[in-house]
């Protein structure tokens, strides 16, 4: 399996680049991306210098980094809106897409709402490569 490079929080003012591997598709909708800009926003920020944000304690090692624009790489079988090599924005809130909220048309009420970049929820895109629903983009 090819490798990439990912920066990891590793605790309060440390971050390790590290090798790991590259992403796989797993659902039908999964699209693998490529990071080509990222920006830091204060979370990440806090993130880094603290070991929390507000009550809510960072779970360390963590690839965080939620604001970025992307390359499409590979595209799971059910995705029909990108191909590889379109250019994509990030939308970072990840609705389920099933909960009654969702189902009505208000994904950002979610029930189940996740965060690409959220420590212990779902890894960032401050690396190489990560992966998204086709709805986020």
């Amino acid at each position: 399996m090819k490798a990439m490079k990912a920066a990891y929080l590793t605790g309060v003012r440390k971050v390790e680049i590290r090798d790991i591997p590259i992403p796989a598709i797993r659902k039908g909708d999964d699209v693998l991306l490529r990071t080509a800009v990222a920006g830091l926003c204060g979370s990440d920020l806090h993130y880094f210098i603290a070991d929390r944000v507000g009550s809510e304690a960072v779970s360390y090692p963590a690839i965080v980094g939620h604001e970025c624009s992307a390359v499409v790489e590979a595209v799971g079988p059910a995705v029909k809106r990108f191909k590889p090599g379109d250019r994509v924005a990030v939308e970072p809130s990840i609705s389920c897409g099933e909960c009654d909220q969702c189902r009505s048309g208000r994904p950002h009420t979610c029930r189940n709402i996740g965060f690409l970049g959220h420590p212990g929820e779902r890894d960032g895109c401050l690396a190489e490569y990560f992966i998204l629903p086709e709805r986020n983009l």
